[in-house]
């Protein structure tokens, strides 16, 4: 992801607050939230706040950067990548999450949902929850 050049291109600057953050969300496989980048973020050495933190989390998602998921229990959590429609499955254990990309099989539903409530869908979010493959192994040994 060449998300240095996005930026620029929309007119923001790379701070080192984006670097720490973008590397961060880049090299970790879980959803984190927001109170878990500050503490990773501070456990490196930066000196980042929390409102840094929550005003860098907008400009990146705004800029199809980052992707906010949804934790089991209902809390924020953000994950690199946002390029293009997607949608993610987020293991319940360990927060692992994983996009994939395809809405074919909607139209029904939303013309169905259109028909009953009167309303004209303009977008949807669909996030599933299950077990990673590494969970679902420990699940298995206990």
């Amino acid at each position: 992801m060449d998300w240095k050049n996005k930026l620029r291109n929309a007119g923001f600057r790379i701070t080192d607050a984006r670097e720490q953050m973008m590397n961060l969300l880049i090299n970790t496989p879980i959803a984190l939230t927001p109170m878990q980048i500050h503490k990773e973020l501070t456990e490196q050495g930066s000196q980042m706040g929390l409102v840094s933190v929550y005003r860098n989390l907008t400009v990146l998602q705004e800029n199809d950067l980052i992707c906010m998921v949804f934790a089991p229990d209902g809390s924020a959590a953000y994950t690199a990548g946002g390029t293009g429609h997607h949608h993610h499955v987020l293991c319940r254990r360990c927060l692992n999450s994983a996009s994939f990309e395809g809405c074919e099989g909607f139209a029904d539903l939303i013309q169905e949902i259109e028909a009953k409530t009167q309303f004209k869908v303009q977008g949807h979010l669909l996030q599933f929850f299950g077990l990673c493959t590494e969970c679902q192994k420990n699940e298995s040994h206990v």
